[in-house]
């Protein structure tokens, strides 16, 4: 009953105040100054505005966009953008990616949204980019910058919005797709199926769209199997010498067979206009996607030829060639009510994201002559969250717009260990190994003032609070933690000036937190050599500072140029130790990036466009008690140098793009230890062109073919990346 009774104090609240504002004019507030590129976005402010007049940095990704280049995932859509880092090595068979801002490493300081909805797992704050179809998105809204002053936690680094479809007339579309490596180590026999549907009923009152999608891959071999053994048993020949990333001898002695991977999705979104005034929203998303290894590999034969596993005097498992399984499963549900009341406009929505299924499997070797074992261990981590949240946004006072809304989010995770007796079957489980739990809520207010001072001036300013509590820590290795609670105040000040039709200077400054995960918090596991991961139950949430100042200059109807200096400073991040056989989670650290952003959009003729942005990233950890070493290094993912260019042509039925991508060496640790190139673990600098050529057969009928890697550059991102590889697509709508 608590949580209703906060519930109903805080949404009151909120209405009775803003009730108090009622009136009679326009709801938005535009300086006449403003020039208007046909780019509305929502995502800033919670309002919609031109693109020139965000508060902050913002780029918009449109449909149209993505379908000019090979786009087949969220992050292929993203990863030409200045200031977005894309962490991604190998294609839809890499669950493990992640998009980061402005320097922020790890996924679970930026914020992904669908919607309106968070998809940022409550568990580690991962996301699945591939259970999103991007067939289904209108377009991608990246706000680079503190975002918790309207969005909460893990929105330090800022928010990227999905926002799908609605159709406004009937539209059907079919996409059949595959493609695979050309002459190199890429995935192979990719194919795609996409098909939507959409609708308008009952004298356009009724708005239906239904999107499915369907991808797969036979995958290749990315993850060699390597061994620091100094020496090999005597008689056994096939492997190879190389190098690790801090750049001791290791011997590559096989590898765990192609990593396959596929997804699907599906999705229905649907709006009903209740009155003129008044709309109701309702959509649901399921999707499920996995990956495995299929046959490894060994390179070691003794003196007759025969094949071996075991490859040195410690007798090591076969095991150690076999790939682990993944698979995720998850359902998103969410409505929104909106309401416009002359100067008023009210939201309600409420969401529920449910990952029932999330698990991975493990093979476990028993003798060292089987291949592969029969035993393995399951681990399952269902995770869920329920949402809920009021906006209301008024202009009753003159040159003012007022938002002020209320949220409540509540979270749960469970995570078991089992045996199997059987690796290929997850329901074959055994005995209950480990098991964590842990909960969290958090309450919040929020307002926002968007202040036209002048004709040409606007002041934005907004303050978040928010209540965070955790509840039900639970792990088999300590038993049950107490509850605990910390409030957190997220202020944001943004001035905009626009001096003439197409220029526009800002200023801008705010707080940002992310909340420690449940895993930060409750999990604690040991490795089979022994070492222990402790999460800390007594964790505070991260805080950051940051600061920026950009200007956008209009070139022409088409063309723009935009300049952004940044700087972020993050306070009690969090860190494990890294000596000992216990390493515990602290918040032991601080850390700062600063950075500049260049990008220009220019209209060339009427059939040619191009498109430039350069990214420069300065990081630093600035404080670390737990790995005092790391003080003085870079943060981990995070390039210094990022470039995109790309050229469009576009001539009566034809269509081409020509991209070039370059991004400079990263570390995948705090120590900056991995300095060997070109080897497994190892984020290499790597420059790769990637070209589309597209032609419209009819006015409903269009094929394409892609080449990514088109000059088969080879580079690890820990593993192999994917070299050259092509992918054609026949796509029919009417």
């Amino acid at each position: 009953m608590r949580i209703f009774f906060r519930i109903s104090v805080c949404f009151a609240s909120v209405y009775f105040y803003s009730s108090l504002l009622f009136a009679q004019s326009s709801l938005k507030i535009v300086p006449e100054s403003y020039l208007s590129l046909d780019k509305i976005i929502v995502t800033p402010t919670k309002s919609s505005m031109p693109v020139e007049q965000s508060p902050g940095s913002v780029e918009v990704i449109t449909n149209k966009d993505m379908e000019k280049r090979n786009v087949l995932s969220v992050d292929d859509a993203l990863d030409t953008s200045a200031g977005v880092i894309v962490n991604r090595g190998k294609g839809i068979m890499d669950y493990n990616s992640s998009i980061m801002l402005r320097g922020m490493p790890g996924q679970g300081r930026t914020m992904v949204m669908m919607d309106g909805v968070v998809l940022n797992s409550p568990y580690a704050n991962t996301v699945f980019l591939n259970a999103i179809s991007t067939e289904s998105l209108e377009r991608i809204e990246v706000v680079k910058g503190p975002s918790s002053s309207l969005y909460g936690g893990s929105a330090m680094g800022g928010v990227i919005h999905l926002i799908t479809k609605m159709p406004e007339t009937r539209e059907v579309s079919l996409s059949v797709g595959g493609g695979g490596s050309v002459d190199s180590v890429a995935p192979d026999n990719f194919r795609r199926l996409r098909a939507s549907y959409g609708d308008v009923f009952l004298n356009d009152k009724l708005k239906v769209y239904f999107s499915g999608d369907y991808q797969a891959t036979d995958g290749y071999r990315s993850d060699a199997m390597i061994t620091s053994q100094l020496a090999p048993l005597a008689g056994l020949s096939g492997y190879k010498t190389s190098r690790s990333v801090t750049g001791g001898q290791v011997y590559i002695i096989g590898d765990k067979g192609r990593n396959r991977a596929k997804q699907d999705s599906l999705h229905l979104k649907t709006e009903y206009l209740l009155t003129a005034q008044s709309k109701l929203r309702f959509s649901v998303l399921r999707s499920t996607g996995g990956y495995d290894y299929d046959n490894p590999r060994t390179f070691l034969a003794d003196s007759s030829g025969a094949p071996k596993w075991i490859y040195s005097s410690t007798g090591a498992q076969p095991f150690s060639y076999l790939g682990n399984s993944v698979y995720f499963e998850q359902l998103i549900y969410s409505s929104e009510y909106e309401v416009k009341m002359n100067k008023m406009s009210l939201k309600l929505g409420a969401s529920y994201f449910d990952q029932a299924k999330n698990w991975s499997v493990t093979p476990d070797g028993r003798t060292p002559n089987d291949l592969p074992p029969e035993k393995g261990k399951l681990s399952t981590t269902p995770n869920s969250v329920k949402s809920l949240d009021l906006q209301l946004t008024t202009s009753e006072v003159n040159n003012h717009l007022l938002t002020f809304g209320a949220a409540v989010r509540e979270s749960i995770s469970d995570t078991s260990e089992y045996s199997l007796s059987n690796w290929r079957n997850e329901e074959s489980r055994e005995a209950l190994g480990y098991e964590s739990r842990g909960a969290d809520r958090s309450y919040a207010l929020f307002a926002q003032d968007e202040f036209l001072i002048s004709k040409n001036v606007v002041l934005f300013t907004g303050l978040r609070s928010d209540w965070w509590e955790t509840t039900q820590g639970f792990n088999s290795v300590e038993g049950s933690h107490g509850a605990r609670s910390k409030n957190m105040l997220s202020p944001k000040v943004s001035i905009v000036y626009t001096p003439a039709s197409k220029t526009a200077l800002r200023l801008s400054g705010g707080q940002a937190f992310r909340a420690p995960s449940i895993y930060d918090l409750y999990r604690t596991w040991t490795t089979s050599s022994g070492t222990t991961y402790k999460g800390n139950p007594n964790l505070k949430p991260e805080s950051s500072f940051s600061w920026e100042v950009g200007v956008t200059q209009g070139l022409s109807k088409d063309s723009v140029l935009k300049l952004t200096y940044f700087e972020n400073y993050i306070v009690d991040m969090i860190y494990s130790t890294t000596s000992g056989t216990v390493r515990e989670k602290l918040n032991a650290g601080k850390g700062q990036s600063k950075g500049i952003e260049f990008e220009t959009e220019y209209t060339l003729s009427p059939w040619v466009s191009a498109n430039f942005n350069y990214t420069y990233t300065s990081t630093e950890i600035v404080e670390n008690s737990a790995v005092p070493l790391s003080v003085g290094k870079k943060f981990p993912w995070v390039p210094e140098h990022m470039l995109n260019s790309g050229l469009d042509f576009k001539l009566k039925d034809w269509g081409a793009y020509l991209g070039v991508k370059y991004m400079s060496k990263r570390f995948s640790n705090d120590l900056n230890t991995d300095r060997v190139d070109g080897v497994q673990g190892s984020y290499d600098a790597h420059t790769v062109v990637d070209a589309k050529v597209r032609h419209a057969l009819t006015s409903q009928a269009t094929i394409s073919l892609a080449v990514n890697n088109l000059m088969n550059l080879e580079y690890y991102t820990s593993s192999r990346s994917p070299g050259r590889t092509w992918f054609a697509d026949f796509t029919y709508r009417f």
